[in-house]
């Protein structure tokens, strides 16, 4: 109604002849305006809140036992659900740090590890064998970063 209102204010020349005060123009001008930015602003509001809800999708693949990814590190903010897929050439047991989320991946499939990014900090994902082969080291195959909101 706002919006109609401000329309027929700006095109109507009988409107803007019967208000005589300038007090009353300067308020309607207020109102248009006010009725403006609503239009404008509160559909990014809405939209802003509807992407929190979203899940970031990260593909990784391994590949003669390592992350073929140039950066090593993944970024995340707090809050936010992350899904990894994981494809590997070989068989093999995962585990993110800090979340104690263990998984193995396989050729056959892909490996899907949803979690939420809760806990903030930096959190190596390392193996724990290769090819059926236990306690195959412990180094970091690539860091999740979650930042505070």
């Amino acid at each position: 109604m706002l919006f109609n209102l401000c329309s027929l204010w700006t095109l109507s020349h009988k409107f803007l002849n019967m208000i005589k005060s300038d007090y009353l123009l300067v308020r309607l001008r207020a109102i248009c305006g006010l009725a403006a930015l609503l239009f404008f602003f509160v559909p990014v509001w809405i939209n802003a809140d509807a992407d929190e809800g979203a899940v970031k999708r990260i593909e990784l693949v391994i590949s003669e036992r390592k992350v073929q990814r140039e950066d090593k590190t993944i970024r995340v903010t707090q809050g936010e659900s992350v899904e990894l897929v994981w494809q590997s050439d070989e068989a093999a047991e995962l585990h993110l740090h800090g979340y104690d989320i263990n998984f193995e991946v396989s050729p056959e499939a892909p490996a899907i590890v949803t979690f939420e990014a809760h806990a903030t900090g930096r959190f190596p994902i390392t193996s724990h064998g290769f090819g059926g082969e236990q306690g195959n080291g412990h180094e970091a195959l690539l860091y999740i970063e979650v930042y505070p909101k």
